[in-house]
């Protein structure tokens, strides 16, 4: 393959076989949105090309030049062998609408036996019926998995989260046109302000209705020890034709079932004036009530759920509540006295 200087002495021929534009199966290129061409060569002379050797890739459009190359051979290439070699990203203006997209190569370690056949063209159309569109379309967590991030406990503080060490990413070809072998996606993975960025290339080509699915990466994404709502967020930033579908994120939550001893003299699940509690089927009920009772249920962060007087029999509804831990806190409207106990709604 080729990268950057050399030089090899004898008779070598390389031939310019097909420029390949990421384009619909009619050659149509979007405009204004990032294409790349591929061009295709073949070692078509008698003797193989030493590793080493160099030669000079250009793309153009016509008569102007995109981008220009000095390519070295990390190897050498076999007699027939065949090569493809992608352009940077570069646009087009919508005007003019008909454009020839062309590639050249040329052996510059040695000279050719036919100068001939270094390049090749090929016409395209300028136009908005092309629809180039990378969509980001999963977002998998490995190491640790969604699953075990969802309603982690951090137990006031003894239970540490994981650090995100393993993550990869799935993207479809949303769009009407092919992406050729070696097309990069660059795309990067964000927490908390922090940004990863990767490149997936392509080992084949990408024909619309295609996905593709990118190694697991390690993004060493460390996760606060706090409650709270997180969320890990995967981008793509081609810069393509519909940029609503960029971005996927996975968000949970982080929570605390700890709760803090009662105060002096309040016994945990001892009920005021031979008042009973008892939780069953999303209701707390309240029996034995003598005096009125003021009844406070709190969250595991927290927030106060529901506060109700009671001064007879009764119950409290928990049909509307979320799935977790509660405290349940009674005072005695009489004299005072405090209990508490925990329920779990499930």
């Amino acid at each position: 393959m080729i990268s950057t200087f050399g030089v090899a002495n004898a008779q070598y021929d390389l031939t310019a076989n097909s420029i390949t534009a990421t384009a619909t199966s009619s050659n149509e290129v979007p405009p204004g949105t990032p294409i790349v061409l591929t061009l295709e060569f073949e070692n078509t002379g008698p003797q193989l090309i030493p590793d080493q050797s160099t030669a000079l890739l250009v793309f153009l459009n016509g008569t102007d030049t995109i981008q220009t190359i000095e390519g070295v051979f990390n190897g050498d290439m076999a007699v027939g062998a065949i090569y493809t070699f992608n352009s940077d990203p570069f646009t087009l203006p919508a005007t003019p609408p008909n454009v020839n997209l062309c590639g050249f190569i040329l052996l510059t370690s040695s000279p050719e036996l036919d100068s001939t056949d270094n390049l090749v063209c090929d016409a395209y159309t300028v136009s908005t019926t092309a629809n180039l569109d990378i969509k980001t379309k999963g977002l998998v967590m490995v190491s640790p998995t969604a699953q075990d991030l969802d309603s982690f406990d951090i137990f006031d503080g003894d239970n540490t989260p994981p650090n995100i060490t393993g993550v990869y990413a799935e993207f479809k070809n949303n769009g009407n046109i092919t992406f050729p072998a070696g097309f990069g996606i660059p795309y990067a993975y964000e927490f908390e302000g922090n940004v990863v960025v990767y490149l997936g290339t392509l080992t084949a080509a990408m024909a619309p209705g295609d996905s593709t699915t990118r190694p697991t990466v390690d993004p060493s994404f460390m996760i606060p020890t706090e409650v709270g709502d997180y969320e890990i967020c995967l981008f793509n930033y081609y810069g393509d034709d519909e940029l609503g579908n960029d971005t996927l994120c996975h968000q949970w939550t982080m929570i605390d079932t700890y709760t803090p001893p009662p105060p002096v003299g309040v016994e945990e699940n001892s009920f005021v004036s031979n008042q009973t509690m008892f939780y069953y089927n999303r209701a707390l009920y309240v029996k034995n009530v003598r005096n009125a009772v003021n009844i406070t249920v709190v969250d595991a962060s927290g927030k106060i759920f529901t506060q109700s007087t009671m001064i007879e029999d009764g119950s409290i509804s928990f049909e509307d509540a979320v799935p977790g831990v509660y405290v349940v806190q009674s005072t005695n409207s009489a004299n005072g006295n405090t209990s508490m106990q925990k329920i779990v709604v499930q």
